[in-house]
């Protein structure tokens, strides 16, 4: 209960299709995957193309974790910290590198905005799909 003229505040589940509109008007998003036995979070730049989520990698420990087959998640979100609220979403699944074709065959191009290279095109297909949005009532 709050007080009269105070902010009532929801933390409400969003719906898979709102989720994932929400994430596709993005383009910087957390990814986490398993390495040497535990979490790791990098940030990644992405498109979202037919509800995959679709980035760019070089050598590194994204690749090795691809190379084990191991579960990747992306989490991104948008937070106003003047009305303390915002959304979040995150999408959990398996994730596999495309092929030449396919990359060329897609609409929109991940363009990562860090230098070096990243050859290899990566397309994450959430399995689940987590969002949650808190809102503010006066």
């Amino acid at each position: 209960m709050s007080l009269p003229g105070s902010v009532v505040r929801h933390l409400d589940p969003l719906d898979e299709k709102t989720a994932m509109t929400l994430l596709a008007r993005e383009q910087v998003g957390r990814l986490a995957f398993c390495m040497h036995g535990g979490p790791h979070i990098e940030v990644v730049n992405f498109v979202v193309v037919d509800g995959d989520v679709i980035f760019r990698i070089g050598v590194s420990a994204k690749l090795a974790a691809l190379g084990r087959g191991g579960v990747f998640a992306l989490q991104c979100d948008r937070i106003n910290t003047g009305t303390r609220t915002g959304w979040t979403v995150t999408v959990q699944g398996p994730a596999r590198t495309l092929s030449a074709e396919e990359v060329a065959a897609l609409p929109i191009q991940p363009d990562p905005w860090a230098p070096g290279e990243r050859p290899r095109v990566v397309c994450l297909t959430p399995r689940h799909i987590f969002g949650r949005v808190l809102s503010a009532d006066e």
